[in-house]
C-alpha cells in the first residue's frame, strides 16, 4: 500500500526534475576535493558519506543540513548503530517487542550506546517530520514527505498518521543515505585497486564528459548511462562482488502443497529467502573469477542486470533505486573524471563490515591531483 501512494515520487521522471538538489550537493563534493592540497590525505568514504546525507535530506525534507562543510562541527548521525541494533533485532524477529523491552533495561554499555545511537536518529528524524508538516502547503509535492503527507490510504481515504509519516522519514535517512555512500565506498576501492579498470574507465570518461572549467559543471544525467557502456559494466560489477544489502529477506511459502526447489520440498509455511552474496558469487553461473573484479564480463550478450540482486527482486524491489543511481552515477563521474584519485596504500586488502547493509571497514586514504585534460 505505502509503495502505491510513493512510486510516483520515486520514479526517474519526478527525481530529474530535482536533479538541481543533486547538482548543489555534488558542487560541494567536488569543491571539497579541489581545495585538498597536493599530497594531503583525506578520507573519501567519509566525503562521499556527507554528501550522500546531505543528499537525501534535501529530497526528502528540504533540509540543507550541509554536513560537507565543517566536517569536525557537523557530525553524522550514528546510522551504522541503528542498522546494528536492527539487525540483532530482526535475527529473532518473533520475540519482537519483547526483546525491545528487555533490552532498554540490560545493563550491557555497548548496549545501551547502540540503543541511544538509534534514539538520537529517530529524534532527528522526528524533527525533521515536524518541521516539514509545519511548512507544509495542501497540493505542493516538493519532497518526498510532501507525498507522503498527501498520500492517503486506497481503501479508506484517510491519511497517514503522525507516528506511519516519521516511520517512513526515518527509512529515508538510514536506507536513503548509508546504502549509497557505502555503495560508493566499495566501487571507489575496486577502481583504485584494478589498474586496469581504472585505466579504461578514464579513456571513457575522457572521451564523453567535459571537465568541470571547460562547461561541464552540471552532469545531467538524461543519456549518460548509455553513452559510457564501460563506466556502467564497473558499477554492477561492484554491485555484483560486493553487494551492499546483504541481510536475507523471508518469504512465506504459502501453497498448501508446498514447493519444489532445486531438488528440495518446502513445506508450506515454512521460510524462505535468498543472499545476495551467495547469488553473486555462484561460480558455476560467474565462473571461477567470481572473486575477481572484471567490469569487462557485464559487456557480454549473455549477462544482463537481472542476474544479480543489488535492490532486491520484483515488487518488493528497492523504492529506492534510482535515487541511489542517480548519485553513483554522477558522483563517479564528476570525481573520477576531474581528479586523479590516488589510494595512500596500493596494497590495501579489503575488509567488510557485515552488519546486512554492509560497507568497506575503516577509513578510504587517498590523495588527489586535479586533471587537466
Amino acid at each position: 500500500m505505502r509503495r502505491r501512494q510513493m512510486s510516483h515520487s520515486f520514479s526517474m521522471a519526478t527525481l530529474l526534475k530535482f536533479e538541481s538538489r543533486f547538482g548543489k550537493h555534488l558542487h560541494r563534493l567536488f569543491a571539497n576535493i579541489e581545495q585538498q592540497p597536493e599530497g594531503q590525505v583525506f578520507d573519501l568514504k567519509e566525503s562521499v558519506a556527507r554528501y550522500a546525507y546531505d543528499v537525501i535530506s534535501d529530497l526528502a525534507f528540504e533540509k540543507d543540513l550541509n554536513t560537507q562543510s565543517n566536517p569536525e562541527a557537523n557530525e553524522l548521525p550514528p546510522i551504522p548503530d541503528h542498522i546494528l541494533i536492527g539487525t540483532m533485532y530482526g535475527m529473532v524477529a518473533s520475540l519482537l517487542p519483547y526483546s525491545i523491552r528487555i533490552g532498554n533495561k540490560l545493563p550491557i554499555p555497548s548496549l545501551q550506546k547502540l540503543l541511544q545511537s538509534r534514539k538520537l536518529l529517530s529524534q532527528k528524524a522526528s524533527e525533521y517530520v515536524n518541521d516539514a508538516i509545519e511548512d507544509h502547503k495542501a497540493g505542493e509535492k516538493e519532497t518526498l514527505l510532501d507525498n507522503l503527507l498527501e498520500a492517503k490510504d486506497p481503501s479508506t481515504g484517510a491519511p497517514l498518521t503522525p507516528a506511519e509519516v516519521s516511520s517512513e522519514a526515518f527509512a529515508f535517512l538510514v536506507a536513503g543515505a548509508h546504502t549509497t555512500s557505502a555503495t560508493l565506498g566499495l566501487l571507489f576501492y575496486h577502481l583504485l585497486h584494478n589498474r586496469y579498470a581504472a585505466e579504461k574507465l578514464t579513456e571513457e570518461l575522457n572521451a564523453n564528459v567535459p571537465l568541470y572549467n571547460d562547461g561541464g559543471r552540471e552532469i545531467s544525467y538524461s543519456g549518460l548511462e548509455s553513452r559510457l557502456p564501460y563506466t556502467m559494466a564497473c558499477i554492477k560489477e561492484s554491485f555484483r562482488i560486493t553487494p551492499v544489502f546483504t541481510m536475507p529477506l523471508p518469504r512465506l511459502v504459502t501453497d498448501p502443497n508446498g514447493v519444489d526447489i532445486n531438488g528440495f520440498h518446502i513445506p508450506q509455511g515454512t521460510a524462505v529467502s535468498m543472499i545476495s552474496q551467495a547469488l553473486h558469487h555462484d561460480p558455476q553461473f560467474w565462473g571461477g573469477d567470481h572473486d575477481q573484479y572484471i567490469p569487462e564480463r557485464w559487456l557480454e550478450d549473455a549477462i544482463s542486470f537481472n542476474e544479480i540482486m543489488p535492490f532486491g527482486i520484483g515488487h518488493r524491489a528497492c523504492i529506492g533505486r534510482n535515487i541511489a543511481s542517480i548519485n553513483i552515477l554522477k558522483v563517479l563521474c564528476a570525481l573520477w573524471r576531474n581528479f586523479e584519485i590516488i589510494p595512500v596504500d596500493k596494497y590495501e586488502k579489503l575488509e567488510i563490515n557485515s552488519l546486512g547493509v554492509d560497507e568497506k571497514k575503516g577509513p578510504l586514504l587517498c590523495t588527489v591531483r586535479k586533471r587537466q585534460m
